[in-house]
């Protein structure tokens, strides 16, 4: 039996293990993530309206964007 057709809980893990190393070495999308959650919590915990929400998300992608091409330039 080879390592694609193994135990499904070591397909998931391996695939878990992939997702976070590919989030924690880009620090855009750590950023990103960050915003999302962030606008999620507005959302859905304080009950933020759209606006709010969409003005957090804007924000948050736009200084994402900033954060990223300073490091780049570095």
């Amino acid at each position: 039996m080879n390592d694609s057709e193994g135990d499904p809980m070591k397909m998931a893990a391996a695939f878990l293990r992939s997702a976070v190393h590919l989030i924690v070495e880009d620090s855009f999308a750590i950023s990103i993530l960050f915003v999302v959650v962030v606008a999620t919590v507005f959302a859905f915990g304080l009950g933020a309206g759209p606006e709010i929400v969409g003005s957090v998300l804007v924000v948050g992608l736009v200084t994402a964007l900033v954060e990223s091409n300073l490091r780049a330039k570095k």
